[in-house]
């Protein structure tokens, strides 16, 4: 009983299979939205194709004539209405249609305006050496993945775009006017390699505050005419330019790559052949990883060709190998982790600064050497750098200003400028503290190198004399080391030589301080004291004449070596007392040193004077007249010997002199040398004691 209803429902339902009309496929469903008009063969192959998921093609093998720049040429059997592409993106029931694979065209002309500005498609859209004749709009679009390859465009409008994978921009790809991320969101990569992007006026690519979960691939001969921006863009991969790019913004002071306030957390390539007209700028930028530069040439020659103003890079900064730029490379205020490496780059600005790192706060070290080469000033004002500062072997050239300026500036390694490092223009170290050293050796001075050392402190000094600078070319007062490289002239000539080439307008008695300390130091005390008498003689050049400081360091001081060399006036008093000596001798014998007391002379009974020759005679009672003892004992103070006290020089003895109207004898000339004799002595032995017991110095 229960076989008969089985067997009707079997056969009402192989009736009801037979009566039921064929699914449409989905060039049915085209030809039935686009009638009356017909589709192209092209039209026909995509709808297709993309049912089966197989690539639609109309590729003719000839290289020549399937490339994109001739498809104005290329007939309408191989053209496609952007509208079959925007329906096929848009339709419920066509999307659906769509396999795993998406929409693949390949060799065809899109004509007209590619319009899917929200659209949701589940699937990825490719091209391959297609040409689209209008813009294509992508306005908050969402697509898996958007492969532009080999393909030209007149403009991409992007914005707000949300695309799950990659976006291939690449392999010749070419756009003639700009490519609009703006907001966009991309999962994966941005890949342009190869492609060539042309808007003069504005932006060839505009990733403005885009998000790219992937990298950035500009590379492999990417060129864009007008700006690339990348402002406030997060990108979690690289940002690669590197391999032969070109970017070139043709208008005056514009940006040919402007990635302000980007978040990238890996490298930034800009190497390996990457060309820039026009400003590359990273203010504000954040870099996890490195930023390469070698190699690049950057060319903005009234502006900023590298500006990485306030960018906090967490590894090192590499323009080294070849690296070139006309105008401003910029670091103002920049943190870098590791190192700033600039070994072998040549910088230009000639009428600014061909480096800019003023405040700049650098972990590592600053490599300027090997080649280095620098037109216009390098400026290191208030820098923080926590290893060395390296410019052996640079060159600088700033005649009109400074060569390199490191004012303020606050060094934990050593700053070396050495190995023919030469500089024409200033050197200013102002203010600045070097923990190690300051190393000149094998240094070159130019014809307009001066040195600025005013209120640097470092701690070791090493230099040559052919490193020092032209006369009026050091600038030392307040500059504080702790020691000299005894490999360094060390020598009291050699050191004051050095101190010399100071400007001469104003005496300024810290460096010879300086100096003579750290010699004392490092044991040379000999050389130290000559530094300071040498510091004395250069100040009583600036004395006022016949002044109490004048007397003192023309004539007093100089007498005792200032206090550093005493025995200056011990000679000085031999030889005075020699002197007088001589002088009282021939006195004597000349009757003009005479007994002090009458009771020297010897009487009669009548107690009258006894006379021979008509000159009283000396009694033989009377102590004796010794010249030697009388030249002592009238020099030194508080010395008594009994010889000024018992002769003394007769004023009216001697020849009679005349000078015009002044009547002399030999015996008075002879009383007032003795009276000179005197105060000398007092004044010399003054000296030599203070010296001695150094109140002098003080």
């Amino acid at each position: 009983m229960r076989v008969v209803p089985l067997l009707a429902y079997l056969v009402l339902s192989s009736m009801a299979f037979a009566a039921a009309p064929p699914r449409p496929t989905l060039l049915d469903l085209a030809k039935t939205k686009f009638a009356p008009r017909e589709l192209t063969h092209a039209e026909e192959k995509v709808f297709m194709s993309t049912e089966l998921g197989e690539p639609a093609s109309a590729l003719t093998g000839d290289d020549k004539e399937d490339d994109p720049a001739n498809a104005a040429n290329w007939p309408d059997a191989r053209a496609v209405h952007a509208e079959c592409l925007a329906w096929l993106c848009t339709d419920k029931e066509a999307s659906s249609r769509v396999t795993f694979r998406g929409i693949q065209i390949y060799g065809m002309r899109i004509d007209g305006k590619l319009d899917l500005e929200f659209a949701q498609a589940p699937f990825p859209f490719w091209t391959w050496k297609c040409a689209f004749t209008n813009e294509i709009v992508l306005r908050h679009a969402h697509f898996p993945a958007l492969y532009l390859q080999f393909t030209h465009v007149k403009s991409i409008d992007a914005d707000g775009a949300k695309i799950d994978g990659n976006i291939f921009l690449r392999d010749h790809f070419k756009a003639a006017g700009e490519v609009r991320l703006l907001g966009a969101t991309i999962g994966g990569n941005l890949e342009c390699n190869g492609a060539q992007l042309t808007n003069p006026k504005g932006m060839a690519l505009n990733a403005d505050g885009a998000k790219i979960n992937g990298s950035v691939f500009l590379r492999n001969g990417f060129s864009s005419q007008g700006e690339v921006n990348l402002l406030g863009a997060t990108i979690g991969g690289n940002l690669e330019c590197n391999h032969g790019s070109e970017l070139i913004n043709p208008n005056p002071n514009a940006r040919a790559l402007n990635a302000n306030g980007v978040k990238i957390n890996s490298y930034v390539l800009l190497r390996d052949g990457f060309k820039a007209q026009g400003e590359v700028n990273l203010l504000g930028a954040i870099i996890g990883r490195n930023l390469e530069c070698d190699g690049a040439q950057l060319s903005n020659p009234d502006g900023k060709a590298l500006n990485a103003d306030g960018a906090k890079i967490n590894g090192s900064a590499f323009l080294r190998n070849g690296f070139s730029s006309q105008g401003e490379v910029n670091f103002l205020g920049a943190t870098i982790g590791l190192n700033l490496d600039c070994e072998a780059a040549q910088l230009s600005n000639p009428k600014g600064m061909a480096l800019n790192a003023d405040g700049a706060k650098i972990n590592g070290g600053l490599y300027l050497r090997r080649g280095f080469k620098a037109i216009g000033e390098v400026d290191l004002i208030r820098a923080a750098i926590g290893g060395d500062l390296d410019c052996d072997g640079a060159e600088l050239f700033n005649p009109d200003g400074y060569g390199l300026n490191a004012d303020r500036s606050t060094i934990d390694g050593g700053v070396y400028l050495r190995s023919h490092f030469k500089a024409d223009g200033g050197v200013g170290f102002f203010a600045t503290q070097i923990k190690s050293q300051l190393n000149c050796y094998n240094a070159l001075p130019a014809e307009h190198t001066w040195f600025e050392l005013r209120s640097a402190k470092i701690g070791t000094f090493r230099d040559e004399e052919k490193s020092w600078p032209g006369e009026g070319k050091l600038f030392l007062d307040g500059f504080t080391y702790d020691r000299i490289s005894e490999d360094s002239p060390l020598t009291a000539q050699s050191r004051i030589e050095w101190l010399h080439r100071q400007p001469h307008h104003k005496f300024l008695p810290q460096p010879y301080e300086q100096l003579a300390s750290v010699l004392r130091s490092m044991g040379h005390e000999r050389e130290a004291r000559r530094v300071m008498i040498q510091k004395n003689q250069d100040h009583a050049n600036f004395t006022k004449r016949f002044s109490q400081e004048w007397w003192w360091y023309n004539v007093f001081g100089w007498l005792i070596g200032y206090g550093y060399a005493p025995s200056r006036a011990f000679f000085i008093s031999l030889g005075m007392i020699l002197l007088g000596w001589g002088l009282f001798r021939l006195g004597f014998i000349k009757n003009l040193i005479l007994p002090a007391d009458e009771n020297g002379y010897e009487k009669d009974e009548s107690g009258k004077f006894v006379r021979k020759d008509g000159e009283r005679t000396i009694s033989d009672d009377y102590p004796k007249f010794n010249a030697l003892i009388f030249s002592l004992e009238s020099f030194t103070p508080l010395l008594k010997l009994d010889q000024s006290s018992n002769w003394a020089p007769n004023a009216k003895c001697g020849t009679a002199l005349h000078f015009w109207r002044v009547h002399l004898t030999t015996g008075s000339l002879l009383r007032v040398y003795l009276w000179f004799h005197i105060l000398a002595g007092w004044v010399l032995t003054s000296l030599w004691v203070g010296a001695l017991t150094g109140l002098v110095k003080t």
